[in-house]
């Protein structure tokens, strides 16, 4: 700062001293002779050229440092505005497939509330966390669903966090029928985003392609809502029931925003 102010003084100084010797110099060429006249006229000339261009340079200076510092400043505004602008979007996206999640199933008035998945397992056990708790409602046993129908059933609940065991984890298990048929199974989870349709007799009639649904008979899950889909039926194995293969509707690798439903 002392150093700024220095500089300010000299530069005002250096402007006084020149602006008196051009008055003086001019004073003295109406006074002068002629040859001296225009030497004296010829000096003030090249004197005023040089301090109109000093004085044009200082400006110049002032407006680039000025132009430069304005557009870091734009800069850093704009891309403010852009990561806010991104995060309002992303924000605005969850909101709508929350909307599409509550009005495209039939949990009526079952639901307890919107989450979203904070967390996922890996390996072959999976479970998801979820950002809402007993705080909010939420009960151990109860349904969760995601666009596309059920994810799993909460495993646990803390104050303001709950675990989802997912529907495709080894241990888990979910009264199920088919909806062409209405045969009832318990389905099973497989890994791997699979599961198994159990205790199925073989002469029943199950189908590749047949939709799986929640049954009346389990307590986590509102009846008649999607599971998955049939992919393979195997009638000659030496199990005493068929082996079927679910895929289900919901990829429980990509879950990002679900609803929990009350248990009964």
């Amino acid at each position: 700062m002392k150093r700024r102010v220095k500089l300010s003084e000299k530069l005002f100084y250096s402007v006084i001293i020149i602006t008196a010797i051009t008055a003086g110099l001019f004073a003295w060429k109406k006074s002068a002779p002629g040859p001296v006249g225009r030497t004296v006229h010829a000096v003030q000339e090249k004197t005023g050229n040089a301090f109109f261009s000093f004085s044009d340079t200082l400006t110049a200076v002032k407006n680039l440092f000025t132009s430069n510092h304005g557009m870091r400043y734009l800069t850093q505004k704009n891309m403010a505005l852009d990561m806010e602008n991104q995060s309002l979007r992303a924000e605005l996206a969850s909101m709508n497939r929350i909307k599409f999640l509550k009005e495209n199933e039939s949990y009526g008035k079952r639901v307890r509330t919107a989450a979203n998945a904070i967390s996922t397992g890996s390996g072959f056990i999976q479970f998801y966390a979820l950002d809402r708790g007993v705080k909010d409602g939420v009960e151990e046993g109860d349904g969760v669903f995601a666009p596309g129908g059920v994810l799993g059933r909460v495993s646990s609940a803390g104050d303001s966090t709950c675990m989802v065991q997912l529907l495709t984890d080894v241990k888990s298990s979910i009264s199920a029928r088919v909806e062409r048929s209405g045969v009832a199974g318990i389905l099973i989870g497989a890994g791997n985003n699979m599961c198994e349709l159990k205790y199925v007799p073989k002469e029943e009639d199950v189908q590749l392609g047949d939709v799986i649904l929640t049954s009346e008979l389990g307590s986590s899950f509102p009846a008649g809502i999607k599971i998955g889909e049939v992919t393979a039926v195997d009638k000659k194995s030496s199990n005493l029931s068929l082996v079927i293969r679910v895929k289900p509707y919901v990829n429980t690798n990509t879950v990002r925003e679900v609803l929990v439903v009350r248990k009964k």
